[in-house]
């Protein structure tokens, strides 16, 4: 059964059309339009919140860039200078002003009223650790290597903390190959120390120096006990 013709030029325009059909047609489209700007609308939706994300990484990415290269400027600002070198003979004893020493316990053995003498030569090398960044820095580990053989000296971990713009001193007591007479003119050369130290900065990081070389990352920390002295 048809349906009733609307009034007007288009009923007698298409007489024979069933206009409750054209209707359902009409909703039918209508709905579909719909149903189309609603997917365009959350394919757009997802794409900036796609966008938004990806800002956002690119911003984490930055700032995490950023502090570590502030960390690495400031860990830079962390070193080790030469302050004194003695040279001490087997026998002699051992009176030093340094409160923080770095020796292997087989140096020394107790001599007369209650003093320590060496056992055999030894270089007493003292270096001051310079804490010029504006964090604060520790604990420490410190050792001397001779830059000719790559020998070392024993380690001292010390829970020294430095406060900005300050410094520590230490005493690093290194044996002397046998046969070497640094006494000598011509055999003082054959030593060439340097100090070694591995501190953690306020981050927890923990960084590693030797001498005035480039300043790099310790995968350890001062306190580890698989803290290495070998590079």
């Amino acid at each position: 059964m048809l349906s009733p013709c609307p009034p007007g030029w288009l009923c007698l325009a298409l007489p024979n059309l069933e206009w409750g059909s054209l209707a359902e047609w009409a909703t039918a489209a209508i709905a579909a339009a719909a149903l189309i700007a609603a997917g365009f609308s959350a394919f757009y939706a997802l794409r900036a919140a796609n966008h938004a994300q990806k800002q956002a990484e690119i911003a984490q990415e930055s700032l995490t860039a950023d502090t570590k290269v502030r960390e690495e400027q400031q860990a830079r600002l962390v070193y080790a200078v030469e302050k004194s070198w003695e040279v001490s003979e087997r026998g002699e004893e051992h009176d030093s002003y340094y409160e923080k020493t770095a020796s292997d316990p087989a140096l020394l053995t107790r001599g007369p009223e209650g003093s320590q003498v060496y056992t055999r030569s030894v270089v007493e090398f003292g270096f001051t650790v310079r804490n010029l960044s504006d964090e604060l820095v520790g604990p420490l580990a410190v050792w001397a290597r001779d830059r000719n053989s790559r020998a070392f000296s024993a380690l001292l971990a010390t829970s020294t903390v430095l406060e900005p713009q300050s410094s520590a001193e230490f005493l690093v007591l290194f044996p002397i190959p046998d046969g070497i007479d640094l006494r000598d003119a011509e055999e003082q050369g054959v030593l060439h120390l340097e100090p070694v130290i591995v501190f953690q900065d306020s981050s927890g990081a923990a960084w590693r120096r030797t001498g005035h070389d480039t300043i790099r990352r310790d995968e350890h920390g001062p306190l580890s006990p698989a803290l290495s002295q070998f590079e």
